[in-house]
């Protein structure tokens, strides 16, 4: 049986054009986006009891095992529209910092977090910082794995590294404990780093009916996590896969 665990945040998202209005985050949505695609989806996450309750159908319907840090804050972010650059409330620096989420499995997802962070075991991980402001080394809060993928934005990549080129801050996490690395480049598509080298993968047209554009970052982490870390696809094939190239799935997309 194929097995992944999710840690990410769960948050109330909002945007004015498309209308929407859900609790999903990071973590919640990259747990979803893969049910169907890995035997057994695990999800943990710091939540208060009303983003329990919102969220608590939700994985019920999807036969998600959903599993608590209890917190007094609702985290949510405010979109203009779903490309825009969000509100945050309450305010980044008024977020309560929490214990880490301990998370201990064969193959993790792993996301950073507003409330605290998450301190992973695990043979194989994909980690995606999250951050566009200091994000977390992976290593930095106790976590290992044997097999390590980081991804994320140019910015978030050269943040981890001390670089400003995302090639050469590719090949200092590398040198550091990671056996891959995929940044993501926008419209550039996405480069992927290994110890045998670099290889492009294109950017797909993402903005039809079928695709909810809010959270397809979380997606990609998410599609890369079964197919690259459950499945062992080589990391470029699995950066391929149909699901990534589409998005969320299309009812997960607001009316």
């Amino acid at each position: 049986m194929s097995n992944l665990a999710v840690v990410g945040g769960l948050y109330r998202e909002r945007c004015i054009w498309p209308a929407w209005d859900c609790v999903f985050g990071s973590g919640g949505r990259a747990a979803a986006a893969v049910v169907g695609h890995v035997d057994e989806v695990t999800f943990r996450t710091y939540a208060s009891a009303a983003a329990i309750d919102e969220f608590r159908l939700l994985a019920e319907l999807d036969e998600l095992e959903f599993h608590t840090k209890a917190i007094d804050q609702f985290v949510s972010f405010d979109y203009v529209h779903s490309l825009s650059t969000p509100v945050i409330t309450p305010s980044p620096t008024r977020i309560v910092r929490h214990e880490p989420i301990q998370v201990e499995a064969e193959v993790v997802l792993r996301f950073g977090m507003l409330e605290g962070t998450a301190r992973v075991s695990a043979e194989r991980c994909v980690y995606d910082p999250q951050s566009a402001f200091g994000p977390e080394g992976f290593f930095e809060n106790g976590s290992r794995a044997e097999r390590l993928a980081i991804v994320g934005n140019r910015r978030e990549i050269c943040e981890l590294a001390g670089s400003i080129d995302p090639a050469d801050a590719s090949t200092r996490l590398l040198r550091d404990g990671a056996e891959v690395v995929v940044v993501k480049l926008g419209a550039g598509g996405a480069r992927v780093f290994t110890e045998s080298g670099a290889a492009s993968v294109p950017a797909y047209r993402s903005g039809d009916e079928r695709v909810w554009l809010l959270g397809s970052g979380d997606v990609f982490a998410a599609v890369f996590a079964a197919r690259w870390g459950v499945y062992g696809e080589d990391p470029v094939n699995a950066l391929m896969h149909p699901l990534i190239l589409q998005g969320v799935r299309s009812r997960r997309r607001p009316p």
